[in-house]
C-alpha cells in the first residue's frame, strides 16, 4: 500500500462516470491498491517459479555429480588396490564416455602390471635356475629417494627408480631362499 500512496497519493483515480435510468450514478474507478496487489502477486509467482527452477537445476546437478563421483570413487579404490599389489583389479564399464575411457586405460595399466609381475617372477626363476646368482650372494641395485617421493619435472627418473625399488622387493623372497640378499640403495 505504501508504494501506491507514495506514487498516486491517497485519492482513487476516476476513470469514468455514467448516469443510470433510475437516477443513480455509476462510477468506475481504478484502485491503485488493486494494481499494486496484482504486481505483488505476479512478482510472487515469478519468485516461486524461479525457486522451483533453481531447485530442479540443483537436483539435476546433484544427480550428474553423484554419477561422476561413483566413477571416481571406483577409480580411487582401484588405484589403491593396484598400489597394494592387487594387479588383477579391473574397473567396470560405465555408461559415461569419459568413464569408459578411464576404465579402459586403468584396465590396460593393470593388465600390463600383472604381465610385468609374471615376467619378473619368470626372470627371477630363470636366473636362479641358470646359477647366475650364487648361494649367499649379494645383489646391489642403485635406487633413489626420487623413487619414493618423486621429483618435480622428473617423472621418468622417479618412475625408473621406483621400478628399481619394486624389483628389489619382488626378487627378495625368491633370492632369500638361496641366502642371497638384494638391496636398493
Amino acid at each position: 500500500h505504501w508504494i501506491a500512496e507514495r506514487l498516486l497519493g491517497s485519492a482513487s483515480l476516476v476513470a469514468d462516470a455514467w448516469l443510470l435510468e433510475d437516477g443513480r450514478e455509476l462510477r468506475i474507478a481504478l484502485d491503485p491498491y488493486d494494481e499494486i496487489e496484482e504486481i505483488y502477486d505476479s512478482r510472487l509467482q515469478l519468485l516461486l517459479l524461479s525457486a522451483f527452477a533453481l531447485i530442479l537445476s540443483l537436483l539435476t546437478i546433484r544427480f550428474a555429480v553423484q554419477r561422476a563421483r561413483r566413477v571416481l570413487d571406483e577409480l580411487l579404490a582401484g588405484l589403491r588396490d593396484v598400489g597394494a599389489g592387487h594387479f588383477d583389479t579391473r574397473l567396470h564399464d560405465h555408461g559415461l564416455a569419459e568413464a569408459k575411457h578411464l576404465a579402459a586405460h586403468f584396465n590396460e595399466m593393470a593388465t600390463t602390471l600383472q604381465q610385468v609381475q609374471a615376467d619378473n617372477a619368470e626372470l627371477t626363476q630363470a636366473l636362479l635356475d641358470a646359477d647366475k646368482l650364487h648361494d649367499n650372494g649379494r645383489v646391489v641395485l642403485i635406487a633413489s629417494l626420487s623413487g619414493i617421493a618423486g621429483n618435480m619435472g622428473q617423472t621418468n627418473y622417479a618412475v625408473s627408480k621406483a621400478g628399481v625399488i619394486g624389483l628389489a622387493q619382488a626378487w627378495a623372497p625368491a633370492l632369500a631362499k638361496k641366502g642371497i640378499s638384494i638391496n636398493a640403495v
